[in-house]
């Protein structure tokens, strides 16, 4: 006969705490195979729409009451490997079913800011314990934000780097026609339209397209298409006129790459306090190099 262990009644009974508190914007799902290492799978919406944003959540349920530093010891080192295999945040949540209160941890983050740096060897062992901020208690709405502006980070990663490699595009082959290559004009028009396509990104930082005119680089592209300069290499004052119109709205959206970048810092500190989150390669990555760097490695 089919028994249930005591530790998976636990944990069963800490899943259904942590349906009560996850706020109404999140679905949040549970997986078949939850042996493996993920027990919940969180979607975030923002009303009816969808906004791109996951995480992934490992539940571990105790009888326990929370008494001074929240830790939680024999984590499978296994799990904390397969937790780094991800894009998406990796949460571990440790519920107290008789306190009616979950705890959580940025599982990639603790491991890069606060495990690998107290045990260089952690990997080496079959377990390690987790400790968990004090701060990060689900239900509360300053820490239901921070797992969200975690998850607004990480899906905004792959379409910064998509804004980037577009932007960078469109400004190889406006230098391109500038030098006298007037054919091209047309892929700058079809580049600038991939660069429209980015509406997430857009969304979430708009507060520094708000002046870009984003919208206008196209329409001045493509009157340079239906009216083109004649002569590239002997340009008139009204040519420049025009051609600086674009050199100005390229100006502002490499404006926006360091402003947006900027705020994903801001973010990152925030949600990472009390993890160990380092701030002292910021003034890096605002650097051009850096941004490209960081920009690669977002999606390692």
């Amino acid at each position: 006969m089919t028994r249930r262990t005591q530790t998976h009644i636990t944990d069963t009974l800490a899943i259904r705490e942590i349906f009560s508190k996850v706020p109404e914007n999140w679905l949040i799902r549970g997986l078949e195979e939850r042996d493996y290492g993920i027990d919940l799978h969180i979607e975030m919406y923002d009303g009816e729409s969808p906004t791109g944003s996951f995480s992934l959540i490992q539940v571990k349920g105790t009888k326990k009451s929370f008494s001074g530093e929240v830790a939680l010891n024999g984590f499978p080192t296994k799990t904390l490997e397969y937790a780094e295999l991800f894009p998406e945040p990796f949460f571990i949540f440790h519920t107290s079913i008789t306190d009616k209160k979950t705890y959580f941890v940025w599982a990639q983050k603790y491991i890069e800011t606060k495990l690998t740096i107290d045990n260089p060897s952690w990997k080496s062992q079959d377990s390690n314990t987790i400790y968990f901020p004090e701060n990060n208690i689900l239900g509360i709405d300053e820490s239901n934000a921070k797992m969200e502006q975690i998850m607004a980070i990480l899906a905004a990663q792959k379409r910064g780097l998509n804004y980037l490699a577009d932007l960078e595009t469109l400004k190889l082959h406006w230098g391109g026609y500038k030098s006298g290559n007037p054919d091209v004009i047309k892929t700058c028009i079809q580049v600038t339209k991939n660069l429209m396509s980015h509406s997430q990104f857009y969304k979430l930082y708009d507060q520094y397209f708000f002046d870009v005119g984003k919208y206008e680089i196209l329409d001045l592209l493509e009157e340079l298409d239906i009216n083109p300069i004649s002569d590239l290499h002997n340009k008139t004052k009204d040519d420049c006129i025009r051609l600086s119109k674009v050199d100005m709205l390229l100006e502002n959206f490499d404006a926006v790459k360091s402003s947006s970048t900027q705020m994903v810092f801001a973010l990152i500190i925030q949600s990472g306090k009390g993890s160990g989150t380092g701030v002292s390669i910021c003034s890096f990555i605002l650097s051009a190099p850096g941004w490209r760097m960081w920009a690669c490695r977002l999606l390692r």
